[in-house]
């Protein structure tokens, strides 16, 4: 299904749906995960499957969510990651328009960042189930490069329209929840998915303030087609670690 179509029926849906905010709000999310890559990548019709180290990814996000009707919460979000790795060539690969030849023996490298604005309504939210809804715009950089036995490298940047859910479930009881987090966009044959599942544990829960620690898993796939003359097909996954701080 094309985004367009997901994001038109989810602007239906939060329109008809939105439940107001109580009070103001402020929450600081900081998250790291160390996300194994596998994938292809090269210029335009040229790819070929590479091999990375496992490596970290780093984010941090802030949101604003407020009581006034109709208007949409706001949340920024910035994420980076580097990889680095070596590969012996199953076919020819060819980066910046230089050719390197099957067998050869490579030392690559992979850098990704992103930063992203969403717009999202509170569909849900009560002392159980809490359930956001909204869309996001990211702009992104990417950049492949050969170090070793030549440095060669092509980068690519560019915009795309995400669809955002958020839904966390209270357990009964205890200062433990379950959440699920995603984005998602297949626009003019990019394709970019994110997935965040895991446990949170409020451990301070002050008046104007309350601290969690979250971890879980992350997934995510990237996916890019002739973006700047760059083909990127990868695949990341692994364990995460965060800190939230709700004022």
């Amino acid at each position: 299904m094309k985004v367009v179509s997901l994001v038109v029926g989810g602007i239906f849906l939060l329109g008809s749906q939105h439940v107001q905010a109580d009070m103001l709000g402020l929450t600081l999310n900081a998250d790291y995960a160390n996300l194994s890559l596998s994938g292809r990548g090269g210029d335009h019709q040229f790819s070929q499957p590479l091999q990375f180290s496992d490596d970290h990814w780093q984010s941090w996000s802030i949101a604003f969510e407020h009581p006034l009707p109709l208007l949409p919460n706001i949340a920024v979000h910035r994420q980076n990651g580097n990889w680095m790795g070596s590969t012996l060539l199953e076919g020819d690969l060819r980066l910046d328009e230089h050719t390197f030849a099957r067998q050869n023996i490579l030392d690559q490298s992979l850098d990704i960042t992103a930063t992203d604005i969403s717009f999202y309504y509170e569909v849900l939210d009560n002392s159980l189930l809490a359930l956001d809804l909204g869309i996001t715009a990211m702009v992104f950089d990417a950049e492949l490069a050969v170090t070793e036995p030549a440095s060669y490298q092509r980068k690519a940047s560019g915009f795309l329209p995400l669809l955002y859910v958020n839904l966390t479930t209270q357990v009964w009881g205890t200062d433990t929840s379950l959440f699920w987090q995603g984005h998602y966009t297949d626009y003019r044959d990019q394709k970019w998915s994110k997935t965040n599942v895991g446990l949170a544990y409020q451990f301070v829960d002050f008046t104007a303030l309350t601290l969690a620690v979250k971890f879980g898993w992350q997934q995510q796939s990237l996916v890019l087609t002739n973006q700047d003359q760059l083909d990127l097909d990868f695949k990341m996954s692994g364990p995460f670690l965060a800190l939230e701080a709700d004022f």
